[in-house]
């Protein structure tokens, strides 16, 4: 359905970005979610505003590897001070956006599908993410970012994106594993030696199980009424 290639794009672009080389990374993933949403939209129109949201954020990211790259092969290209400043902001307001109209179009679908759970926890995540937005823009305005203090701001707006990031990763894993196309089949998990685990399991099963026949049912009753109003 395209939730799973989502998946691995986020992962790629919010969490191996802060490897060595991640504004690779941070790309890589930017085109992986691009292609997922164009998957995604064909279920929910509201993925074309995350997919447009996008965009910006890829910018930015060719910026960042041009010199990152120049730096690495000794081109001399010495960036711009008040250049970069402004597409901190800049990353910090489009991520903002990006993740705005993600958490929309995900509860959305969630709630085209029965899944209120899902929507809920998408309207959560964001509320959480704009507090955060808070925390980050503070933490990048020079004064502040100059003072004793400073330094306390950046790490609790590090500490509160590793959360917030945290937060979208496992809302989007959960789409996956729970809003899927009818022609979808998901592989049986292989039992463990620890029954404690095998109970858990067997628990998230049933729910999983319930999700996916309110899932199928909200779907039949959508055709039968797309059918009746035919007649």
């Amino acid at each position: 359905m395209g939730f799973g290639i989502f998946f691995i794009g986020y992962i790629l672009t919010f969490v191996l970005s802060i490897a060595s080389y991640g504004y690779v990374f941070e790309f890589l993933g930017y085109l992986v979610m691009l292609f997922a949403m164009t998957k995604l939209w064909e279920y929910n129109a509201k993925f074309k505003f995350p997919f447009f949201a996008a965009i910006p954020l890829i910018l930015i990211s060719v910026y960042s590897i041009f010199y990152g790259f120049s730096d690495i092969i000794g081109l001399g290209f010495i960036e711009n001070a008040t250049v970069g400043n402004v597409l901190d902001y800049a990353k910090i307001i489009f991520e903002l956006g990006f993740h705005g109209t993600l958490a929309f179009a995900i509860a959305a679908i969630a709630t085209d599908t029965g899944l209120d759970i899902i929507k809920n926890n998408a309207l959560r995540n964001y509320v959480i993410y704009i507090l955060y937005f808070a925390v980050a823009a503070v933490s990048v305005i020079p004064p502040i970012n100059a003072s004793s203090a400073g330094r306390y701001v950046t790490m609790a707006a590090w500490v509160a994106g590793l959360f917030c990031i945290a937060l979208f990763a496992i809302l989007i894993f959960s789409c996956y594993k729970n809003i899927c196309d009818e022609g979808d089949t998901e592989m049986k998990s292989k039992e463990s030696r620890f029954e404690f685990v095998n109970k858990m399991r067997a628990e998230y099963d049933e729910k999983e199980k319930k999700a996916r026949e309110a899932d199928l049912k909200y779907k039949q009753e959508r055709a039968e009424r797309k059918k009746n109003k035919k007649k």
